[in-house]
């Protein structure tokens, strides 16, 4: 309640936050309920919505990402945001248990030692927790898609990041390769 006040008051009028805020930790069938109930009352236009976005979710999304990962600091911005979006979706569970989640765990592994080009199979192979959920596959092949982008977008080719993570000392990558 409190982020959604802190959050939303710049940009939304009083009403329309109060209205939100009524509708904070309800989920299941109620929140289905509650959605009808208010979708005349919460109108945000997709401007201010991006907007706090980018101002306030996003950064604090990447946060949560940089306290569980290694290396993040890393990445481009693209492969950065592929992980900000798992995230979104499944939380940070890079430690649990299970089989369902076994990628989460190898993204960190890889991640700890730079193998950043392995992270996009992990993405793919999450397709099999949702084998009847197309959205959720696609939005995992486009997550793969948009990481592997980003690894184009490094001045120097993961490989020899991984080459120089295996020695004893701090990986240090000059400019330009």
């Amino acid at each position: 309640r409190i982020e959604a006040s802190v959050n939303g008051s710049p940009w939304v009028p009083v009403d329309m936050l109060d209205a939100m805020l009524s509708a904070c930790g309800t989920t299941g069938p109620p929140a289905k309920a509650l959605a009808a109930q208010l979708h005349d009352q919460i109108d945000i236009p997709w401007d201010i919505a991006i907007s706090v976005h980018s101002i306030c979710v996003n950064p604090r999304w990447e946060s949560r990402l940089a306290r569980v990962l290694p290396n993040t600091d890393r990445l481009s911005g693209d492969s950065l945001g592929a992980l900000v979006s798992l995230i979104f979706n499944r939380g940070t569970p890079f430690d649990q248990p299970g089989d369902r989640y076994r990628e989460m765990r190898a993204i960190k592994v890889h991640m700890g030692v730079c193998q950043f080009d392995k992270i996009p199979d992990e993405f793919r192979s999450m397709k099999r927790i949702w084998p009847t959920v197309p959205g959720l596959q696609k939005r995992r092949d486009l997550e793969a898609d948009l990481f592997a982008r980003g690894l184009a977008k490094l001045p120097v080719k993961p490989s020899v990041i991984k080459a120089a993570h295996a020695g004893t000392g701090p990986i240090v990558v000059a400019p330009g390769g």
